[in-house]
Formats: structure tokens, C-alpha cells, sequence
């Protein structure tokens, strides 16, 4: 865990830092990008440890626009960032439903929550502070991680316990992205 915080230091404190600064342009746009993993193109372990990544980074973007926002939207957006961060708030859910409960695999298969906070440190974009571009950027990723669920609820013999989980992380995506993209408009 030390090296996490290694990270998120080095993260927060040096321009030198794992992540890329997106510079401001003309219009902010949602773009949505493909998933990181292709349907049934890596083991089940993979696939949910990437959907578990998706849903950290979805939860560090989130609390940036909690704690950054200020002026007349201010309320607003804040109620909107609690309610986008509900998502990484079922990370618990997710990995208790598909390594230990449903899953009954070996603790080996099990990825540290080190290992999935590295994952979604790795692919963290680092946005301006200006609300639109954090609303954007938002918005993209919670588009990511529900075309990545979308693919995680495609993998074979999969439990109801975790089917159940993915639908309900899919459908928070689902509303989270669309209120977000109508906030960006």
C-alpha cells in the first residue's frame, strides 16, 4: 500500500506526473472512447478487475468535482458529484459478488485493491480545473465503464448474484452519464 501512496503523492505533488493533462479546447465535447477490453478477449478475473478500475476512476473524477466546484451551480453540481460517486461506492459489491461470493474462486485469481487502484491510476486523465472539462471528462468515463460492464454482462456462466450487481453498476452509469452530458450542454 505504501507504493499507492507513493503514487498518489507523486500524483498530486510533481508535474511529472502517470497521467496526462488534456488542454482546454475551442468546445467541450463527450467523447466516448472504446473499452479497454474486448468481449471475451481476456480471462473473467481480468475483465471484472478492469470494470472494478473504471468504476475508482469514475469515483476519484467524481470527488474532484465535489470539493472544486464553487459558484452559482455550485449546490447542483455537488449533489450530482454524490450522486455519480455512487458508483465506485459498489466497487464492494462487485468484488465480494464475483471473487468471493459467486465466484468461489482461489484468493490467487483475486487482484489487490492495490493492483486495481494502480489500474485506474495508470489510465487517469488529469483535467483542467475549469467544471465544464471535469463534467466532460466525467461523463466519458462513466461511458466507459458501462460499455465495459456491458461487456463484463456478456461473460459465460456468469451468476445471478453478479448479473443482478452489473445491472445496477450499468444502470448508475446509465444515469450518471446522461445527466452529466445534459449538464455539459
Amino acid at each position: 500500500m505504501g507504493d499507492i501512496k507513493k503514487a498518489l503523492g507523486k500524483f498530486l505533488t510533481n508535474s511529472e506526473s502517470v497521467v496526462e493533462v488534456v488542454e482546454p479546447g475551442p468546445k467541450t465535447e463527450v467523447i466516448s472512447i472504446a473499452p479497454a477490453v474486448g468481449p471475451l478477449e481476456a480471462p473473467d478475473n481480468q475483465v471484472i478487475t478492469t470494470v472494478l478500475a473504471d468504476m475508482k476512476r469514475v469515483g476519484m473524477v467524481a470527488k474532484d468535482l465535489h470539493y472544486h466546484m464553487h459558484g452559482h451551480a455550485f449546490y447542483g453540481l455537488h449533489l450530482l458529484a454524490d450522486l455519480v460517486d455512487e458508483i465506485e461506492g459498489m466497487t464492494d459489491d462487485l468484488f465480494e459478488a464475483f471473487f468471493l461470493g459467486m465466484k468461489g474462486g482461489a484468493p490467487a485469481e483475486m487482484p489487490t485493491m492495490e493492483e486495481v487502484y494502480r489500474l485506474a491510476l495508470d489510465t487517469l486523465v488529469l483535467f483542467p480545473r475549469d467544471k465544464n472539462y471535469w463534467i466532460a471528462g466525467l461523463a466519458d468515463i462513466c461511458f466507459k465503464t458501462m460499455t465495459d460492464v456491458e461487456v463484463a454482462k456478456k461473460l459465460p456462466d456468469l451468476k445471478a448474484g453478479v448479473q443482478a450487481v452489473l445491472d445496477n453498476i450499468s444502470q448508475k452509469c446509465l444515469v450518471a452519464y446522461g445527466l452529466l452530458k445534459k449538464s455539459c450542454e
